[in-house]
C-alpha cells in the first residue's frame, strides 16, 4: 500500500500541469514538482507553508475569496482565470480547474489543476492582461448584480433564460436554461400579455404585476422588461427586472383599510353619540321611575328589563363608537389573561366549543381599555365557534414580545403582549383574506360585516396590531399585538351599586333638553340644588356671577361637545382662570374621545360617558366633591 502511494505521488509529480490541494483560508497543504517549478518555489518553501493569496494579484485575490465563498454556497464562481506571481516577481496568468473536498457533506478545502495560459511574446502577454482585466470587471459588476435587491435575469430571443441574480433566484426561483413563460408564468408558450413578447416585437419597456407562488403564501411582484441589444441595434435579447412589491401592497392595503375606518367613523360617531344622549334618558327615566315607583314586583321586572334592554343598545353604541374619528381608548394595566378568560366563557355559553389556554406565568400587563379588548376576544371567539359546528377545541396562547425596529408588523419598537387564538375550523378562502376586516363584508347569511372591522379598529387605536393566517379545512388563527404596561395590573373591581347623597350647588350643561331634565331630577333626588343651561357660554355666565355674588357652585358638570357653541373644553378653561379649584366633571356620549382618556389634563376633576346610571353619577360627584 506504501510503494502504491509512493507511485502516485510520483505520477503526480510527473504531470506537466500544476497540481494542488488548498484548505478554505489558502494554505497549500499540497502541491506538486510542476507547481513548484511555475512559480519558483522549492520543496522547502512548500513544506514550510505557502499562503496561496501571496502569489495572487489583489484583483485575482479578492475573486479567489468570493469564489470560495460561492462554493461553499454551492454557486458557480466568476471566473477561473487568475493573475499570478512567481517567487522572482514576474507575471503569469492561469486557469484554475478546482473542485471542493467535502467532509460529512461540508466543504473544507478545494484540490486541481492550475495551467499556465501566459501567452509567449510581448503582444500575448498584453492581450492576455486585457482578458485578465475584462474578467477581473466582469466578476466585480456581477458581484455588484448579486448584490442588489432588485431580481436582474436575461433571457434570449427564444425566451430562454441565460442569467438570474440572487435576488431574482430568491423572488421567483432558480429557472436558468428553462423557459420563461413556463417558469414565471406557468405557460405552455408565450402569451400577449407576457412583458418580454412585447419587448421583443415594439423595443419599448413594459411592465406588469403579477402574484407568484411562495414559500409562504403569494408573492406580490413587479415585473419589467427592456431589450438587449448588439453594437448594430439588434435585438438579442430582454433583461427582465422583478421586484418583491408584497410588503409594499400590504402596506397600501392598510392605508386603504385605515381610511375606510376614517370615513365610516365620520357618521358612526355622530350616531353613537345622539344615541347615547337618549340612551342617557331612558336609563336616567328608568332609575328614577324604580326610586320613586311603588309598583308591585311585576312592574318592577318589567323596568329591570327596560334597562337590560338599555344595557344592550349601549353595546351597540361601543361598537359604532370604535370607528369614531379622533377616539383613544380609555387605557390602563390589565391583565390580559384575566380578560380572555372572562371573555372567552361568556362567548361560549351554551357551547360545545371549549377553550385551551396557555399563558406564561411571567405574562406581561397590557396598556388596554378592558372593555375594548374584551369585545375584541368575544368578536374572536364567537368567529372561532361559527366555524366549528360539529363542535372542538379553541386553543388560546399568549406570550411576550418585543418588536425591533423597522419590523414587518409595522408595530413600533417596544414591547407588546402577543395573543393567539386558534381554531380547527372551516378556515377561510384565499380570495376572502385580504377582505375580512372591510367594514360590511360578511359571508354569514345574518352577519352584519361590522365584527372583525370592530376588532381590527380597536387594535389599531391601541397602537398594536393584527394578523390572519388561514387553511380551507384546517382553520385559522388570529394574532394580535398590545403595547405592554410598566404598571401592574389592577385588581378587578366589581360595579358598586351604593347611592352617594350629598348637599350642594351644581350647575349642569348639556345641549339636549331631555338630558338637562333627566340629569336635573336626578341630582334633586339626590339632595343638590341644581341649576341648568345649554350653552357653554350662559354656564359661564351663571358660574361667575355666583363667584362674585358669594354663593359659588360646588360643582359643574359640562357636556364635552355642544353643535355651533362653545363646548366643555373652553368653559372649564375660562372657569380655571376665574377659579383655579373649580371641581369640574365633563360629561360626552363620545365615550371614546381623548378629553375622557385624560380628563385631568383639561382642566377636569372627573368624568362620566354618556348613558351614565344614578349610581355612577352619584359616585364621581362624591368623588370630586370630596376631593374639592
Amino acid at each position: 500500500m506504501k510503494n502504491r502511494q509512493i507511485d502516485f505521488r510520483e505520477l503526480i509529480d510527473s504531470l506537466p500541469q500544476s497540481v494542488f490541494e488548498m484548505d478554505l483560508e489558502g494554505n497549500l497543504t499540497f502541491a506538486n514538482r510542476h507547481a513548484g517549478e511555475t512559480f519558483g518555489f522549492t520543496g522547502e518553501d512548500i513544506e514550510k507553508g505557502i499562503d496561496i493569496f501571496r502569489v495572487l494579484d489583489s484583483g485575482s485575490r479578492d475573486r479567489v475569496e468570493e469564489n470560495i465563498l460561492r462554493a461553499v454556497n454551492g454557486l458557480k464562481p466568476n471566473g477561473n482565470e487568475y493573475k499570478a506571481r512567481r517567487k522572482d516577481g514576474s507575471s503569469l496568468f492561469v486557469h484554475v480547474y478546482a473542485a471542493p473536498i467535502r467532509r460529512d457533506g461540508n466543504v473544507v478545502g478545494f484540490r486541481g489543476i492550475i495551467a499556465d495560459i501566459t501567452a509567449k511574446g510581448g503582444s500575448g502577454t498584453e492581450l492576455q492582461e486585457a482578458i485578465y482585466r475584462v474578467n477581473v470587471e466582469k466578476a466585480r459588476l456581477e458581484g455588484i448584480i448579486d448584490a442588489m435587491g432588485d431580481g436582474i435575469s436575461i433571457v434570449d430571443r427564444d425566451f430562454k433564460v441565460l442569467y438570474q441574480n440572487n435576488a431574482h433566484r430568491d423572488i421567483v426561483g432558480p429557472h436558468v436554461g428553462e423557459y420563461c413563460y413556463e417558469a414565471y408564468h406557468k405557460l405552455p408558450a408565450v402569451c400577449d400579455d407576457c412583458p418580454m413578447e412585447k419587448v421583443f416585437r415594439t423595443s419599448k419597456v413594459h411592465r406588469i404585476e403579477r402574484s407568484v407562488a411562495a414559500d409562504r403564501g403569494l408573492k406580490h411582484v413587479q415585473m419589467s422588461a427592456s431589450p438587449l441589444k448588439d453594437a448594430a441595434g439588434n435585438i438579442v435579447g430582454g433583461i427582465g427586472v422583478a421586484r418583491d412589491i408584497t410588503e409594499k401592497r400590504r402596506m397600501e392595503e392598510e392605508l386603504i383599510q385605515s381610511r375606510k375606518l376614517e370615513s365610516l367613523g365620520v357618521l358612526a360617531g355622530g350616531i353613537a353619540h345622539d344615541f347615547n344622549n337618549l340612551l342617557t334618558a331612558i336609563r336616567g327615566n328608568i332609575a328614577l321611575s324604580m326610586m320613586a315607583s311603588a309598583q308591585g314586583k311585576k312592574e318592577g321586572q318589567r323596568l329591570l328589563e327596560a334597562e337590560k334592554a338599555c344595557l344592550l343598545a349601549q353595546n351597540l353604541t361601543q361598537q359604532l363608537l370604535t370607528f369614531s374619528k379622533g377616539g383613544a381608548p380609555v387605557r390602563s394595566a390589565a391583565s390580559i389573561r384575566d380578560l380572555i378568560d372572562e371573555s372567552a366563557v361568556f362567548a361560549l355559553r351554551g357551547s360545545d366549543v371549549r377553550c385551551e389556554f396557555s399563558f406564561p406565568a411571567d405574562l406581561w400587563p397590557a396598556d388596554v381599555d378592558a372593555g375594548q379588548i374584551s369585545q375584541v376576544v368575544n368578536n374572536l371567539i364567537l368567529n372561532a365557534d361559527q366555524a366549528m359546528p360539529d363542535g372542538g377545541s379553541i386553543r388560546i396562547e399568549g406570550e411576550n414580545f418585543t418588536a425591533a425596529p423597522g419590523n414587518s408588523l409595522l408595530l413600533k419598537e417596544g414591547k407588546y403582549v402577543k395573543v393567539s387564538i386558534s381554531d380547527h375550523g372551516i378556515g377561510i378562502p384565499p380570495e376572502n383574506l385580504d377582505k375580512i376586516f372591510d367594514p360590511y363584508f360578511t359571508t354569514k347569511p345574518k352577519g352584519s360585516g361590522l365584527g372583525l372591522t370592530t376588532v381590527y379598529s380597536i387594535i389599531n387605536r391601541h397602537g398594536g396590531n393584527i394578523v390572519v393566517e388561514s387553511e380551507p379545512g384546517k382553520g385559522t388563527t388570529f394574532r394580535f399585538y398590545l403595547p405592554a404596561s410598566g404598571k401592574q395590573a389592577a385588581p378587578e373591581s366589581r360595579t358598586d351599586e351604593t347611592v352617594f347623597r350629598g348637599v350642594g350647588k351644581i350647575l349642569v350643561m348639556d345641549d339636549e333638553q331631555i338630558i338637562l331634565d333627566v340629569i336635573g331630577e336626578m341630582l334633586t333626588k339626590l339632595g343638590y340644588r341644581v341649576s341648568v343651561v345649554r350653552d357653554g357660554d350662559e354656564a359661564s355666565r351663571l358660574y361667575l356671577r355666583a363667584l362674585e355674588t358669594g354663593e359659588p357652585y360646588d360643582a359643574v358638570i359640562l357636556d364635552l361637545t355642544v353643535p355651533g357653541g362653545t363646548g366643555g373644553v373652553e368653559v372649564v378653561r375660562r372657569l380655571r382662570e376665574a377659579d383655579p379649584g373649580v371641581a369640574a366633571i365633563v360629561s360626552s356620549g363620545y365615550s371614546n374621545d381623548p378629553v375622557l382618556s385624560n380628563h385631568a389634563h383639561y382642566g377636569f376633576r372627573g368624568r362620566v360617558r354618556k348613558p351614565f346610571t344614578i349610581q355612577e353619577l352619584s359616585r364621581e360627584i362624591h368623588l370630586v366633591m370630596r376631593r374639592g
